[in-house]
């Protein structure tokens, strides 16, 4: 239990910490260490002493507590902002859900039947089952295929020879390809307008949708692979 609870001039701090005896309190949990801090900063008068003072100050919490530098430095910051040194609660970061137990298992099949395709192959059959087909259950896949997913575009150009090159100089999702063509409405679907694709566009970010995407494969994969293939 830190029950360290003196005040000491500066001079008395440099002797003791150029003492190779120094004592040391380990708080039994980081509340208790951070209480600590937070006293010693406040009856130290932290915030009013000069830079040099405020550099022993630093090496005698690092030295009494044991925690890194750059800890101690954010501890610091937080209490000249509020006055006080908190644990702060955890907060998990987590996308929200759009890819169903369905969209998981219609995953693990396709790459099942066709043994492990690459990527861009198992693109080009989600596009053909939910186009060609008339898939529906492929829906969701499509909407990270044709929104966030660039695609190269060639550009041919015909040598002195005849022959035809092809130069990919243009990576653009296709939506973003169909917004370039002139009336674009026209290739759409009865009822589907510009404007509900760019909501659907607006959903997330491409990082979030391939993230997205990529955790949820992870974890079909490991609910079916042997121990250790994903880990």
């Amino acid at each position: 239990m830190m029950v360290d609870r003196r005040v000491m001039d500066i001079g008395d701090l440099k002797a003791l910490l150029a003492s190779s005896d120094v004592l040391t309190f380990k708080g039994s949990s980081r509340e208790e260490t951070y209480a600590w801090i937070e006293r010693t900063l406040r009856s130290y008068k932290y915030r009013s002493r000069p830079r040099l003072e405020k550099g022993v100050l630093r090496r005698y919490m690092l030295k009494m507590t044991g925690i890194s530098n750059s800890q101690l430095t954010r501890l610091i910051t937080q209490f000249r902002r509020s006055g006080h040194v908190l644990v702060r609660p955890y907060q998990r970061h987590s996308f929200p859900t759009k890819y169903t137990r369905e969209d998981q298992l219609l995953l693990a099949e396709l790459d099942n039947n066709n043994e492990r395709l690459s990527g861009k192959a198992t693109i080009a059959i989600f596009k053909r089952e939910y186009k060609l087909f008339g898939r529906s259950e492929y829906q969701r896949f499509n909407e990270y295929l044709n929104f966030h997913r660039p695609c190269g575009f060639a550009t041919e150009t015909v040598d002195e020879k005849g022959k035809i090159k092809k130069q990919y100089n243009d990576y653009l999702t296709p939506f973003e390809k169909l917004q370039t063509l002139t009336k674009p409405e026209q290739f759409l679907k009865e009822g589907v307008t510009m404007e509900s694709l760019k909501e659907v566009e607006q959903q997330r970010s491409d990082t979030e949708s391939a993230k997205l995407m990529q955790e949820k494969k992870i974890v079909l994969f490991r609910s079916f692979s042997k121990p250790g293939i994903f880990t």
